[in-house]
């Protein structure tokens, strides 16, 4: 249950980057 947590923290900071700022995401891949 925490792991699916923690997952779905980082899923959700990731797409708010990538929402606000796409650009970002490349530097990130």
């Amino acid at each position: 249950m925490e792991q699916c947590s923690i997952h779905n923290t980082i899923v959700a900071a990731v797409s708010f980057v990538f929402f606000f700022n796409p650009p970002n995401v490349i530097t990130f891949a």
